[in-house]
């Protein structure tokens, strides 16, 4: 159903960060983390804030990880035709015992 919705795969991007890597919404981007890399359209959008940690400005970026077979199949030649999950570690946090597969560091730049 969400393929019907959202044709493509996509990777929500805020408004500064796109402004600082010169990406537009449509634009290809890839994704990269030590376990793999993933391309997706860029969604640029103003519902991300930046946030300050250690008063360095840090970004987060939202990647759907549940992406039908029929948007990898069909994205033949737009997409890397890779799952999201080849972008998460596989370690689960000693605190809460839960997988941290939801928030990990990434690279990001413009294809």
């Amino acid at each position: 159903m969400n393929v019907e919705l959202v044709p493509e795969p996509f990777v929500e991007i805020p408004l500064d960060l796109a402004a600082e890597l010169h990406v537009k919404g449509g634009d290809k981007v890839k994704v990269t983390s030590a376990r793999g890399s993933y391309v997706a359209k860029a969604m640029v959008t103003h519902r991300i804030k930046p946030m300050m940690i250690d008063g360095k400005k840090t970004y987060q970026i939202g990647i759907p990880i549940h992406w039908g077979y029929r948007g990898i199949a069909e994205d033949a030649g737009r997409t890397s035709l890779d799952s999201a999950n080849l972008l998460t570690p596989t370690v689960v946090d000693p605190n809460a015992y839960t997988p941290e597969f939801k928030g990990f560091l990434v690279k990001l730049e413009k294809v």
